[in-house]
């Protein structure tokens, strides 16, 4: 598939319940395309399922580009990657503190980042009152939290 037969395609259809792009031959040129026109709005996205899986010559540094729009999607489904493992635990992580605990509520949207140190600790303060959470997910949203903005947990002088 080329880059401009995927931006065709990304151009006519916004919203995908499963968008299965395996094997077939992307690139970081792809990748940038997908990027681009999924961030063109909210509605841009695949609901259900997004796998680029079996394209070898898609670096490191595109997926993660990919990742940093897709951690910023509500109600995106899951992501297969190449890369797996720990990708496929991060998506699987973030999709459900997007979806089911509202975690993009405290985020800016187009810049992915807090609003501010405020924001930061009041996502931290609603993932401590979770009451049906078990430690273990719970433990990871804040894992993951602690990581993307690690200069907040340090006292200012």
């Amino acid at each position: 598939m080329t880059v401009t037969a995927l931006s065709n395609l990304l151009t006519v259809k916004k919203k995908w319940w499963r968008l299965v792009l395996d094997n077939m031959g992307l690139d970081d040129g792809h990748c940038q395309c997908m990027v681009q026109l999924f961030s063109r709005d909210n509605t841009c996205k695949a609901g259900d399922l997004l796998s680029v899986m079996d394209n070898p010559t898609i670096s490191l540094a595109s997926f993660k580009a990919m990742a940093a729009l897709f951690f910023r999607k509500r109600r995106m489904g899951a992501v297969k990657l190449d890369y797996g493992g720990e990708w496929d635990a991060k998506f699987d992580l973030v999709r459900r503190m997007n979806n089911v605990h509202c975690r993009l509520n405290h985020i800016l949207g187009d810049q992915g980042a807090y609003r501010n140190r405020v924001a930061w600790s009041e996502w931290l303060a609603e993932l401590n009152a979770v009451g049906w959470e078990d430690e273990k997910h719970k433990l990871n949203y804040v894992w993951f939290t602690l990581l993307e903005k690690p200069d907040f947990c340090y006292q200012q002088r």
